[in-house]
């Protein structure tokens, strides 16, 4: 009897040790599942109670699981939202490119004028009405000078060219002149202020 009881006892710690050594990878692997892993873009979702997963090439991570908080940008079913940050572009402070600077130092006067802005505004020098005798000549002394893009067609006060090389260019400083519009390059004059008389687009004093 004494032996059996021993063999019985022995059965039991033997099944114990062998149900140990099968639940433990099943431990790690339900640790594994709840963690989640990280997706190569960034799409792999987390497990049942963990986070998502990571990104390896700065995609959007994961979402969370059914009670797990979502890491990066998505949040879980029941988590808190998302930790990562918003990416917004931001614009470049980066110097122009060489060789786009290289081909304005090959230019002079208007030319640079021609190409210093965008589209197709022109470059005028910032400087008060009818006090430059010519445009900046290098692109450096344009640079020094300072200058700012405008419509030649269209802006009231540099109409059909720079009101710093002449004052005729600033519409709004037609004398008696209560309305003005630039038209395709040259002010127009649409109204007079009292005791004005419109005539030939100018205002004459009465």
């Amino acid at each position: 009897m004494t032996v059996f009881a021993r063999s019985l006892i022995g059965l039991t710690l033997a099944l114990s040790v062998f149900a140990v050594s099968v639940t433990e990878p099943d431990a790690v692997t339900a640790t594994r599942v709840a963690r989640g892993g990280g997706g190569n873009n960034g799409n792999s979702g987390g497990g049942p109670y963990g986070p998502g997963g990571g990104s390896n090439n700065g995609g959007h991570d994961g979402p969370g699981g059914p009670h797990g908080p979502g890491s990066g940008n998505g949040g879980g079913n029941h988590g808190g939202g998302g930790g990562g940050k918003p990416h917004h572009p931001e614009p470049s402070h980066r110097p122009p490119p060489r060789p786009y600077r290289r081909a304005l130092d090959t230019l002079h006067g208007a030319q640079i004028a021609d190409e210093i802005c965008p589209g197709d505004a022109y470059g005028c020098p910032i400087a008060p009405a009818g006090s430059l005798s010519s445009l900046p000549n290098g692109l450096d002394d344009w640079v020094n000078q300072g200058f700012y893009c405008v419509d030649r067609t269209a802006d009231l006060t540099d109409c059909g060219g720079c009101a710093a090389l002449d004052a005729k260019h600033d519409c709004t400083r037609i004398t008696g002149a209560k309305s003005v519009s630039c038209v395709s390059g040259s002010c127009v004059v649409d109204s007079c202020l009292p005791n004005f008389t419109l005539d030939s687009n100018s205002c004459t004093a009465n």
